[in-house]
Formats: C-alpha cells, sequence, structure tokens
C-alpha cells in the first residue's frame, strides 16, 4: 500500500471530473477480493480482519480525497458498486461499506493493547489506529492536524451515513461521534453537512439519489444522530 496509495490520492485529486471513477472502483474491487478470498490455512481471528486493511486503507484515502474535491458521488459508489461473497455465507453479496465496517477490521481490545499507545486510553480504538496510520498519507496535501482530523472525521461520519442506509451494521462508531464532536443536541458534522447540500447542487444530487428524494435523506439524517448518541462517550 505503500506505493498504491500515493498513486489513488493523487489520481483521485487529479480526475475531479470523474472520468476514471470505474478504474478507482475497480481497484477496491481488486482488494476487497484479495482480502477476503478463502484460504487454505486454519482460521485466525487477527490475520482474517487484517487482510481487510489494504481494501479499508484504499476506500479511505480515496474516500477522503473525493470529498475534499466534493465528489461525494465517488464516495457513495465506492461504498456501494464494490463487494464480495460473504465468506461465512455464499449466497450473499456485501458492498464495501459494510464488509469494510470497523467490526470486521480490529478487534478493539486487541487495539487498546498495542505497545505504541503506552498508557493513553483510547475510546474510539479503530477509529483512532485509522486516523493515525492513515496520517503520513497526506502529509503533504494536508499539512495541519486540525484540518487531517476533521477530513477524516468528515469520512467516518458519511461513510456511516452510507452504512445506515444498507442492510447490515449500523454505522461505525468513531472520534467523529465523541462528545467533543457535538454542537448541543446536533452532530458538529451533521451541520457542516447540511452547509454543503445546501451551497452544492453536485453534492445535494448525489446524497438525494442515494437515498431516494430529499425527504428520505432528511430522515436519514435524522435517524443517523440518533445512532451517534449511542456512541458518545466521555
Amino acid at each position: 500500500m505503500e506505493r498504491l496509495v500515493p498513486l489513488l490520492v493523487q489520481g483521485v485529486w487529479h480526475d475531479p471530473e470523474g472520468v476514471h471513477d470505474s478504474l478507482w472502483v475497480d481497484v477496491l474491487q481488486r482488494l476487497m477480493d484479495e482480502g477476503t478470498a478463502p484460504l487454505q490455512s486454519a482460521f485466525n481471528e487477527a490475520a482474517e480482519k487484517a487482510r481487510r486493511f489494504p481494501a479499508f486503507i484504499a476506500l479511505a484515502v480515496m474516500g477522503m480525497t473525493a470529498l475534499r474535491r466534493g465528489r461525494d458521488d465517488l464516495l457513495i459508489r465506492l461504498s456501494t458498486e464494490p463487494e464480495c461473497r460473504n465468506i461465512y455465507d455464499s449466497r450473499e453479496m456485501v458492498p464495501a461499506a459494510q464488509e469494510l465496517h470497523y467490526l470486521k477490521l480490529a478487534n478493539e481490545d486487541w487495539v487498546k493493547q498495542l505497545p505504541r499507545w503506552g498508557t493513553t486510553r483510547c475510546l474510539y480504538p479503530a477509529s483512532h489506529l485509522f486516523s493515525a496510520d492513515l496520517r503520513g498519507y497526506f502529509k503533504e496535501s494536508i499539512s495541519r492536524d486540525d484540518e487531517y482530523t476533521e477530513c477524516f472525521q468528515t469520512f467516518e461520519y458519511r461513510l456511516g451515513l452510507i452504512q445506515e442506509k444498507l442492510p447490515g451494521r449500523h454505522a461505525i462508531s468513531g472520534e467523529y461521534a465523541g462528545e467533543r464532536s457535538w454542537d448541543g443536541e446536533v452532530p458538529r458534522l451533521e451541520k457542516s453537512f447540511r452547509r454543503q447540500l445546501e451551497r452544492s447542487r453536485q453534492i445535494a444530487k448525489a446524497w438525494e439519489s442515494f437515498h431516494g428524494g430529499a425527504d428520505p435523506l432528511e430522515r436519514s439524517l435524522v435517524s443517523h444522530r440518533e445512532v451517534l448518541k449511542r456512541y458518545e462517550r466521555w
């Protein structure tokens, strides 16, 4: 991924019109296929989860770059079009947003015990881990740490909004839902998302199309807010 990720970041950034969107979707599909292909070796939970890391990293860096470009439509495509067959149920095809859910990527108790944290206590271990590890890929394009954090948490929020619409698990929990991420009773990222919807017809159209209209999108935002309230931690 050290070689591939810079190509994905630069490729998506310099493709604002979406000419190569099918290529980005195909890259993610191939990584998902590799990460979920049946193995002949004995089952190992940690290894099984880690095999999905490359695909999630690709989804995250392309999704974050797409959002910085106002390409929410690409994030939605990346989250929904690549699919893989659930290895525990050969009849079910699972979209990227659910197959690459934090719960399928990392055991939070294991993440908490990583030596790198020392005595630091992580309230959202998987979120903290991926946010920290992806930071290096954006050092040149996002120099300020607070801007990077905003970008990563915006990706988490909108990925969660997609996950809530798809069958399967609820939205991922993460630092984007922590106690400092609220403005009264409304998530700060929901407010910024609503501002973007008002300013950009392109972004609004992408989300309305995914949800089936403006009213269903509004209902999804409110129900998503209720899910995030259950994730708030101190």
